[in-house]
């Protein structure tokens, strides 16, 4: 691979504790994912993201993975290799007369590191999920009649909006 031009390096391997095959990277502070977007200088693709996160909160055997579509997530790093953003997924599915189902991976909070010539990196991530529905282009009538009843029957708060848990994926 060659390493695009203005590659310096180093934020990999500025403390012994970021190292393979089990980088730690508590050292760094969890930041918010757009707190720094002056600061990238670099990017490239995730190519197959995946997620994870509990079913049970206490039940650590009740862990769920999810692997996204190919090269649809993104890391945002400095020429040095520090990451300062992640850039993660939507996707939707259209049931047609029926319903439009969407699902977004939000960054909440992010830190690691990018080592381009050996293409290696490390990082861990606060993500917020959000799942909602949307009507479709030409709804079914029965479509039509269930939208209007939860429309006026449960508000967003009531469905969870603003309670969500936050999850680490590292």
């Amino acid at each position: 691979m060659t390493v695009p031009p203005a590659w310096k390096g180093g934020f990999a391997t500025s403390n012994p504790a970021f190292a393979y095959p089990n980088p730690d990277l508590t050292s760094l502070p969890l930041l918010g994912n757009m707190d720094n977007i002056g600061k990238l200088q670099r990017q490239q693709s995730v190519q197959w993201p995946e997620f994870s996160w509990l079913t049970h909160q206490e039940d650590p055997d009740s862990r769920c993975f999810q692997m996204f579509a190919p090269d649809i997530s993104r890391l945002g790093y400095t020429d040095e290799g520090r990451v300062f953003s992640i850039i993660c997924p939507q996707q939707g599915v259209v049931f047609p007369e029926y319903v439009v189902l969407n699902v977004e991976v939000t960054v909440t909070g992010q830190r690691g590191w990018v080592d381009e010539p050996k293409k290696d990196f490390a990082g861990d991530m606060t993500v917020e999920g959000t799942i909602w529905f949307s009507e479709a282009e030409d709804p079914h009538f029965l479509v039509d009649l269930a939208w209007d009843h939860f429309k006026n029957e449960i508000s967003p708060v009531s469905l969870g909006q603003g309670e969500r848990d936050q999850g680490q994926n590292s």
